[in-house]
């Protein structure tokens, strides 16, 4: 009888080295903690993504990385491109240990832009900021106001209505694109604080445009428009001298020397 205890228990064990095996082989776990381990679908933003910098829209922020990942999938019912990053991360950002759930990100500040104003409409305290590793916080609340370290950027768009220029053009005028360089080029070299975009094709949409030429009755006139804060003035087609000189009074800076 003990005997065929024996060769019972015998049996019994090579069975069971038996499985072991062949779930070892199969790479089968016997370990059920790893069916367990958690691992999110949505993974934060980071440099090992997608490198800096780029501009995201803010949605919300949480102090919990599962509900991050809940508000990303939410919010990705209405918007496609939602994602979310952990603020500490990033030198330019406000230093809070958040996670931010955004639109984006934006590797240019076009549609960046476009994307904040359609989304103001329903949301009107949106603003969408850059994410870098440099200390300098950029924020943008609209195409007229931009804000670096929370001071608002000066501004020049170059205006030139697209059928006019076509005309223009074609009837052999040159100028208006050398002149535009000379005065960009002036205050790249001596005032970088003023940033240069223009109203056709960048940061404004059609609607924009619209407003803005109704607003300063443009027509079809070839210029500058000077924003400051809430102030607005626009600079007819001139010799560079003329618009510099002007521009400089506009933003009360001081003109250097021009070659």
């Amino acid at each position: 009888m003990k005997q065929i205890l024996f060769y019972i228990g015998l049996v019994l064990f090579v069975a069971s080295c038996s499985n072991k095996s062949n779930e070892d082989e199969s790479g089968t776990s016997s370990n059920d903690s790893l069916k367990e381990s958690k691992i999110p679908e949505i993974l934060p933003l980071s440099d090992s993504i997608i490198s800096t910098p780029y501009y995201i829209i803010n949605l919300s922020a949480t102090e919990n990385q599962d509900s991050a990942i809940e508000m990303v999938k939410n919010y990705r019912k209405e918007f496609e491109n939602v994602n979310y990053l952990w603020i500490p991360d990033f030198e330019s950002l406000s230093g809070k240990e958040l996670y931010v759930v955004f639109i984006g990100p934006y590797s240019d500040i076009e549609p960046c832009v476009h994307s904040l104003m359609d989304y103001k409409e329903t949301n009107k305290d949106a603003y969408a900021v850059l994410v870098s590793h440099e200390k300098q916080r950029r924020v943008i609340y609209s195409p007229f106001d931009i804000r670096v370290n929370d001071k608002r950027v000066k501004q020049i768009f170059t205006y030139a209505e697209p059928a006019a220029s076509e005309e223009y053009f074609e009837g052999g005028g040159e100028d208006w694109g050398w002149f535009v360089g000379d005065v960009t080029s002036y205050f790249s070299d001596n005032h970088p604080e003023v940033e240069f975009f223009s109203v056709y094709n960048d940061i404004l949409r059609d609607k924009d445009i619209k407003m803005l030429e109704k607003e300063l009755d443009l027509g079809d006139s070839f210029g500058y428009i000077l924003v400051n804060g809430n102030e607005k003035e626009f600079l007819v087609h001139d010799m560079p001298n003329s618009i510099i000189s002007s521009a400089c009074e506009f933003f009360s800076l001081v003109m250097n020397e021009v070659d």
